[in-house]
C-alpha cells in the first residue's frame, strides 16, 4: 500500500472515530459534516473528499461497525475451529459479556436508531446490517444444532431483537452496577433462545 493511500485510510478512520464520538457525546442531531470539520480542525471540503454527503457518512459508519463486528467474530471463530457449538457460544458470550466496547456500542446503536427515524439512508444501512447479522446468527445456530434454516432464522430473529432492545435497559460501564449483572442474565436468555426448544 502506498503512503498516500495509507494516509487517506488513516484520515478516513480518524473522521469515522470523530463521528462516533460526536454521536456518543452529543447525539444523532449533532452529527454533521460541518461538526466533524470543526472537531478535527479541517475545512468542510476536506471532509467532503472522504464523505461527499451526510448519507455517505452514515453508510460508512454502519459499514465500519459491521466490519468491526465481523473481524471480532472471525477472531473468535479461529479459536473454536471445527466446533460449531463452541463458536456459537463464543459469539453469544461476545455479544453479551465479553466485548470491551459493549457499553459504547450499545449507546451507538441507540443513536443509529435515532438517525434511522429521520434519515432514509441510515434506515437502509441499519436494515442491511440487521439482515446480515440475523443471517450470520441463523447459520451459526443451524450448524451448531442441525435444525432447519427456518427454525434457526426464527431463533436468530428472537435473539437479535432481544439483544438490540436490551441496550435501552442495561449499562455495562460499571461492573459493580446492577446493569452488569443483567448482562449475565441476558447471556443466559440468548442461550435459552439459541439452544432451547420452540
Amino acid at each position: 500500500m502506498t503512503t498516500s493511500k495509507k494516509r487517506a485510510q488513516d484520515r478516513r478512520s480518524e473522521l469515522l472515530d470523530c463521528a462516533r464520538q460526536i454521536l456518543l457525546s452529543e447525539g444523532a442531531r449533532a452529527l454533521t459534516l460541518r461538526g466533524i470539520a470543526t472537531a478535527v480542525g479541517l475545512k468542510l471540503a476536506s471532509i467532503q473528499y472522504y464523505f461527499p454527503t451526510h448519507a455517505a457518512l452514515i453508510t460508512a459508519l454502519v459499514e465500519d461497525r459491521l466490519e468491526q463486528q465481523q473481524a471480532a467474530i472471525q477472531r473468535l471463530s479461529a479459536t473454536t475451529v471445527g466446533d460449531a457449538r463452541q463458536t456459537l457460544d463464543a459469539v453469544l458470550r461476545f455479544w453479551t459479556l465479553d466485548s470491551d466496547d459493549t457499553a459504547d456500542d450499545s449507546r451507538l446503536d441507540v443513536q443509529f436508531w435515532a438517525l434511522a427515524e429521520t434519515d432514509g439512508t441510515a434506515k437502509h444501512a441499519l436494515n442491511r446490517y440487521h439482515e446480515l447479522y440475523v443471517t450470520f446468527l441463523a447459520e451459526l445456530i443451524r450448524s451448531a444444532l442441525g435444525i432447519t434454516r427456518r427454525r434457526a432464522t426464527a431463533r436468530a430473529v428472537a435473539i437479535a431483537s432481544l439483544l438490540e432492545g436490551s441496550v435501552l435497559f442495561v449499562d455495562l460501564s460499571d461492573e459493580s452496577a446492577p446493569g452488569y449483572h443483567r448482562y449475565q442474565d441476558l447471556y443466559r436468555s440468548v442461550c435459552l433462545l439459541a439452544y432451547g426448544e420452540g
